[in-house]
């Protein structure tokens, strides 16, 4: 039988918000559950006597049942990571009421309180429930190579635009003339820049990525997920990033990155960053 464990707790507990002193131990009513997409009834029980409660046990229908500990924050609000008894790391994301959660090892996901097509066609959850499909050799290629060049380059310490010419055919050309134009500015002149690395979401090092898993949209648009390992001082953090990359297949059956949302922040994207960035700003009356 399929272990499963899940984290799901309430904006008020994630956010560290909610009144204090009131029992919170009690089994709330089962409700519709997902674990990897197939459907199961789950119910959640507290176990702290005060709000907010870092601490709780989620038991399925089957009698299947864990214990999950909050070990730190997310980098949003909606987001917080657990631990579970066997010492998996789970990152946890909300959604209206209800939650979705992914193992940071394996790629699991838990959906709390929707169903699959309300998780699929009417939540902000949706990647964590669309069909998987095996990813194209093309797109595993495109991707790897990428974060080659990332590393090598963050080595080298380059000039950003310069050393971005050489990765020309992993971009589409509107997405990479974004890029080379927002490379461009800088504090000094325009007031304005990119301040963090655009393929981690971060401003640490990038020791290396692994794309995890694949969703084909139509059938010249797929959307790869990507972990990336990042770190300072020559070490990874542990801790990967969660990117979702857009890739289009040109008519020379080519793919090329089109898109990057980052999936550790709630509706942030590049394509909108960096036109928003490009825009100049209001002059002085």
């Amino acid at each position: 039988m399929i272990l499963r464990a899940a984290l799901v707790i309430s904006w008020a507990l994630l956010i560290g918000a909610g009144p204090r002193g009131s029992a919170v131990n009690a089994a709330e009513a089962w409700t519709s559950c997902l674990y990897n997409n197939n459907p199961i009834p789950c119910r959640r029980s507290f176990l702290c006597s005060d709000a907010p409660c870092d601490r709780f046990t989620v038991e399925w229908n089957d009698g299947i049942h864990d214990t999950y500990t909050r070990v730190r924050d997310g980098a949003a609000r909606n987001v917080g990571f657990y631990s579970d008894p066997r010492g998996g790391e789970w990152m946890l994301r909300g959604f209206a009421g209800s939650f979705g959660l992914v193992n940071q090892a394996n790629g699991n996901t838990i959906i709390v309180g929707m169903s699959l097509e309300q998780c699929r066609n009417s939540s902000a959850l949706g990647d964590l429930c669309s069909p998987r499909t095996t990813c194209p050799e093309g797109v595993i290629d495109q991707l790897n190579g990428l974060y080659r060049w990332r590393v090598q380059q963050m080595q080298q310490h380059n000039d950003r635009s310069q050393a971005l010419t050489s990765q020309r055919q992993r971009f589409t050309p509107s997405l990479f003339g974004l890029l080379l134009k927002a490379m461009a500015l800088t504090s000094a002149d325009d007031g304005r820049f990119i301040d963090f690395d655009i393929f981690s979401n971060t401003q640490v090092e990038t020791f290396g990525a692994d794309v995890i898993s694949c969703k084909q949209n139509d059938g010249s648009t797929i959307d790869a997920e990507v972990k990336v390992h990042v770190g300072l001082t020559g070490r990874s953090s542990g801790n990967a990033r969660r990117l979702l990359y857009e890739m289009h297949q040109n008519n020379t059956d080519s793919w090329r990155i089109n898109e990057i949302t980052y999936l550790d922040h709630s509706d942030f994207a590049l394509r909108a960053f960096l036109e928003e960035l490009l825009q100049p700003p209001p002059q002085a009356d």
